[in-house]
């Protein structure tokens, strides 16, 4: 009982610093634009496949979903990815539920990790063609 009270004292001590950084995510974006230097391949006239992602997530914080979706769409995927993953730990650790348990293990499989970095490549190349 006391491993179980200690899980849930994490869990939220996480969420809670989690809640704050998204309250500071605007300024901590804003931040990140004036620091990170221009892409490499910007210069070489390509686009990467993170290409345009800090400026997505600052309009995605603005709720300018559209302008965001221009600037890279496979942010909105990242984010749906790391939702599903943020609410089935949540979940299983809270509420101790097995089927979050699952689907958190089989998010973080690094077969499902590989498949998205494949997909992530597939993706800057095929950016520079359309």
């Amino acid at each position: 009982m006391k491993v179980r009270r200690k899980q849930i004292s994490i869990m939220l001590l996480i969420d809670a610093v989690l809640l704050t950084l998204l309250f500071f995510a605007k300024d901590l974006v804003l931040l990140a634009m004036a620091i990170i230097p221009t892409c490499p391949f910007v210069t070489l006239g390509y686009q990467c496949p993170a290409c345009g992602g800090t400026r997505c997530v600052f309009n995605i914080l603005k709720f300018n979903f559209a302008t965001a979706f221009n600037f890279n769409p496979f942010v909105f995927v990242l984010f749906f990815y790391a939702l599903v993953c943020f609410l089935a730990i949540n979940l299983y650790f809270l509420f101790n539920l097995k089927w979050a348990q699952k689907v958190y293990k089989a998010m973080l499989n690094p077969k499902i990790i590989i498949v998205f970095a494949v997909i992530f490549a597939i993706f800057g190349i095929v950016r520079n063609f359309i």
